[in-house]
């Protein structure tokens, strides 16, 4: 080996991953730090993310926000099926007391076929 620390690191370090089509033979370049390839092979391909990309517009459509944008989707569904349980409940309540003289007349007509959460939606 060679007596330059320099060169023994380099010797040392692992090498590339990458194979040639025609030879099936590894590159035999060392691979970039924290990387699998070596610098011709793609080891920096890769946009930058965010505001640093050429391409930023607006951040709608970024990780983080199609993220939050999830979970408000998921907070609102539970929340309806929450208040459905709840208008079921009451008005089930409201049938087996025969209290139908509370209801204005187009919650009435939701009684006509029984309580159905489904027309409850479309009519509010």
């Amino acid at each position: 080996m060679s007596e330059n620390p320099a060169v023994n690191a380099m010797n040392l370090a692992p090498r590339c991953t990458a194979t040639s089509k025609r030879t099936g033979l590894r590159c035999q370049a060392p691979a970039v730090r924290g990387k699998r390839v070596c610098r011709c092979h793609g080891a920096y391909a890769g946009a930058p993310r965010g505001s640093a990309h050429g391409r930023y517009v607006h951040g709608q459509r970024t990780i983080q926000a199609q993220a939050e944008r999830l979970y408000e989707r998921l907070l609102l569904n539970e929340a309806g099926d929450l208040l459905s349980a709840m208008l079921q409940a009451r008005l089930k309540k409201i049938v087996e007391n025969g209290r139908r003289d509370c209801l204005n007349d187009r919650q009435d007509r939701l009684f006509e076929n029984g309580p159905n959460v489904d027309g409850i939606r479309n009519a509010f």
